[in-house]
């Protein structure tokens, strides 16, 4: 949905840890990641804390973590944001409000 008639090019992962793996490796070319919190083997609010306790152990820069949650609950959000998510987005989501949050946190 993000790659389709956008600038941005799109990598997929199956789970959290593949996701902070290719962190790791290629850190310089991601500008934003987008998480869902229901993932296998490192869910989001783990894989958040990972990137942002990596970004720290590397003097890095920040990238702008969007979550993604199907659930409403106002403490689902908080442990996002604490975890270091900058913008969590209930699901569905439309492609609109995806793009218009992820221009707002990468410009």
């Amino acid at each position: 949905m993000i790659e389709e008639d956008s600038k941005y090019q799109v990598n997929s992962f199956f789970n959290g840890l593949e996701l902070c793996n290719h962190y790791e490796e290629q850190r310089e070319d991601v500008s934003a990641i987008i998480l869902d919190l229901e993932m296998p083997e490192r869910n989001g609010i783990e894989t958040a804390q990972w990137i942002r306790n990596y970004e720290c152990s590397m003097q890095g820069q920040r990238v702008p973590i969007i979550g993604l949650t199907g659930h409403k609950k106002e403490a689902v959000n908080k442990r996002c944001l604490n975890a270091g998510m900058d913008v969590v987005l209930c699901k569905p989501i439309k492609k609109t409000e995806a793009l218009k949050t992820l221009n707002k946190l990468i410009s």
